[in-house]
This record gives structure tokens, sequence and C-alpha cells, in this order.
């Protein structure tokens, strides 16, 4: 099975019968999946975790449906329910973009509500998720409010939900506990490990972490002093993250070297090999493990300080008004810019309000400049509610009207960004962003 090559060229995983046995045990350890239950899951079927899965499923013999982002519920087709609605499943399994675009939806359509609905919601929110946090689960809100947000997306008896792939923020792990009234838990493995390696419990109430290891797994954190991480930290310990069980695969398709710089023999009697997966970890005082770094795509500007792209996406896709957002910066540029596809429903309507021209016009539309101050400062307000440093602050960004998908190869077929033809596709927007930044300094 091949790597989803979000940060280089694809390289094929050799997976053996056994570490797709150990992965699917392991995982079920884990999970609460009975016979009877029916899942809905929005992964490629080439992806390692679609494959975990499925071989999940056939083993407990459930209801499996693979479903479509457009086809998600009644408002990406016509005359249809949609997946969710025509399926009624009890869990549900999506990457990350998935459940923001979701989230994304729901805002929306509160919004354009009057003023005394969107005050009913917003209290209603609090509220409940007060009530969460403290450990209760009741709420009279929950019928009055939320339950006709969930009927209307057929979400009727959700057991829970997972995600994996990206990370997730915490924003959007309340969200789906106080809207859908389940958790949303969050899942961390590598096609190298068959995806199995750590998994939030669901009664688990805390957010922005993978919880801890599944049963078929071993974890360990290696320093990384270049970085600043050392396995001695206090009061946590951090460091890459290293994995070791029957679930580790044999290596990479004639690729020797590169199997070398990834996998390595174990330093006792154990007769497993560990793996080094480039993500940098943190173990909390309750056992979970949170990712808080990653070796690959984090750069050091001239300012010395490394700026973690992934996770600075992963805030700013909380934004409303953005569908999917690439940041970029390199060891020459100071600054953080961004190429963003904009949510189109919820832009275009926000350029109605404003009277502006063309907004039946939609990539004219986003070369307006007004709709580019008002999209950046949208973008940054997020970033300042997620509290990110002044260096991780977006500078400037340059609009793309134009959906990002797997067949025009600026997605993964994992839903990824891929960052090396992003990149190359608006190389001379980039250029352009920071030409106009350092002549207006």
């Amino acid at each position: 099975m091949y790597t989803s090559g979000s940060t280089g060229i694809p390289k094929g995983v050799m997976t053996s019968h056994r570490n797709i046995v150990s992965a699917v045990r392991g995982t079920l350890a884990v999970l609460d999946i009975k016979k009877g239950d029916t899942i809905l899951h929005y992964l490629p079927l080439a992806h390692s975790f679609a494959n975990l899965l499925e071989s999940i499923m056939l083993y407990h013999g459930v209801r499996l449906g693979c479903g479509s982002p457009r086809t998600l519920s009644s408002n990406g087709v016509k005359n249809c329910d949609g997946d969710l609605k025509t399926l009624g499943p009890n869990l549900f399994i999506a990457v990350p973009t998935i459940f923001e675009k979701i989230k994304h939806a729901i805002m929306f359509m509160v919004n354009q509500k009057g003023p005394i609905s969107r005050f009913v919601f917003h209290v209603a929110y609090t509220q409940k998720l007060r009530s969460i946090k403290s450990g209760r689960r009741g709420s009279l809100w929950d019928k009055i409010v939320f339950k006709k947000i969930r009927d209307t997306l057929g979400i009727k008896h959700m057991k829970y939900m997972v995600t994996g792939s990206a990370p997730l923020s915490g924003d959007m792990q309340d969200f789906a506990r106080v809207i859908f009234n389940c958790p949303l838990l969050q899942g961390y493995g590598l096609t190298e490990t068959v995806s199995a390696g750590n998994v939030q419990r669901v009664d688990d109430p805390s957010n922005e972490n993978i919880g801890p290891c599944v049963h078929s797994t071993e974890i360990r954190l290696v320093d990384v002093p270049e970085m600043g991480y050392l396995h001695t930290d206090k009061p946590n310990p951090r460091g890459e993250i290293w994995i070791r069980g029957p679930t580790i695969t044999m290596g990479y398709y004639k690729e020797i070297e590169k199997t070398r710089e990834a996998f390595f023999d174990s330093d006792d009697s154990s007769p497993y090999q560990w793996f080094a997966s480039g993500d940098i970890g943190l173990w909390l005082d309750n056992g979970n493990l949170k990712i808080i770094d990653r070796k690959k795509n984090l750069i050091k500007p001239p300012h010395g300080e490394y700026i973690a792209l992934e996770k600075l996406e992963s805030c700013y896709k909380n934004c409303t008004y953005v569908d999917l957002i690439c940041v970029y910066v390199d060891s020459s540029h100071f600054d953080c810019v961004a190429i963003v596809t904009p949510n189109r429903e919820r832009l275009t309507a926000w350029a109605t309000s404003q009277k502006l021209p063309n907004t039946e016009n939609f990539p004219v539309l986003c070369e307006d400049p007004k709709v580019k101050d008002f999209l950046l400062s949208e973008i940054r307000a997020t970033g300042r509610k997620m509290k990110l440093r002044s260096i991780e602050t977006i500078r400037s960004i340059t609009i793309s009207p134009f959906e990002w998908t797997p067949q025009n190869n600026m997605l993964t077929s994992a839903m990824k960004l891929n960052r090396g033809e992003i990149v190359k596709k608006y190389k001379k927007d980039i250029e352009r962003l920071y030409e106009d930044m350092k002549q207006s300094s």
C-alpha cells in the first residue's frame, strides 16, 4: 500500500497478513463496535485507515457504507436525502476536512437565522458545553435546539465519530459533543503501522490529543535535541514518536535507504522493529499522547523559531469563510502567507450583503481587494482566537476560486494537501505576495 505522498513521492509500504490482523485485534480492543452496527465512512478505499476499517467490519459482520463529501446531506444533492439520512449510521468515520465542512454548514445555517434564534443557539451551546465539561450528559437545550439540527442532517443514533489523518482542533471536538451529542474521537496511525497507533477512549472528555496506545502497539519518545525536545523534559516528556509492535510493516518496496532511515531494530529482546514517525509527541499526565510538532513540514525562518505548517492550517481552517488553506513560509522569509480556497456560498453571501459587484462571477469576485481584505481579517481573527503567536500570523493571502480535489492533484487521495503541487502551481502568486509586502514595508 502506498503512502499519501503529501510531502513527497509516495512510497510503497510492504504489509503482511500478520500486520493487518494485529492492527484489527488491537483496534477492536479499544473501539466499541458490535454486530448490528452501521458504519459510514468518507475515506478513499485505497487509504490505510479505510483498509483497516473494512477488515474490522468484515471481522464483525456489520453494515458498511462508503460515502462521498458531495452527497453527505440533502443540501449537496437534488431529490436525495444524502448519505447520513439514507444509511442512518451509528458510527461515522471521516477525515477532519469533512467534519469542518459540516461545522461550517451548520454555523452558516445558524447565522442566516434572526437575531433571537442566533442568541438562543449561542446560549444553548455555551450551557451544554459547560454541562459536558462538568461531567453531565443530559441537557434540556439538546431537545429544544440541537435535536433539530441532527434531524436535518440525518444523525439520530450516533454512538461516536472517529477522525484521523490530520490534526483536529479542540473547538471541533467540542462542537461535535454539543451538536451531535456524541464524542468525536481522534486517532493516530500511519500507513507504516497499518493505521494502528493511538485512539482516544469513548469516555474521555479531553481535547487535542490522540489518546493512549492501542493494544497491539508500544510507543516511546526519542530525543530531538536540535529542536529542543527531550524525553527528560519536565513536567511532561517530549520527543519524536517511535512505534513498535506486530503492526509495524516490513519497510518500503525497493527503497532500501529510506527503509533504513525510518525502521530500526529493537535495542532489547523484542522481535519487533521500531518505526520513527517524524511526529513530535508529548505524554500527558493521564497517559494520553499529544502531537505538538512535526520534523517534516517544519520550517525555520530567519527569526530562528520553528513553524509547524500543518498545525497552523488546522487552526486557520476554523475560519467560517475558509474551506482549505495552505500556509507557506521558507528559510528566506520572516512572514507566513497562505493560499486559500474560500467557502463559495458564505463568501458570496457576505459580498452580496456588502453590495459588491460580480457576485455571480466567483473567480472575478475573488480578485476584489475588498474581498481579500475581509477574508484576511477573518483569518487573522481566527488566529487570535486560537492564541497563535505573532510569528504564526498570516500576513497576506492569495485566493483560489477553484476547488481543490484529488482529481486536480491539489489534494492527495487521503484528502490531505498536496503541498508540493500547490506551491508549484501558485509559485508566482506567492512571490508576488512577498514582493508586495516588501514594497509596503
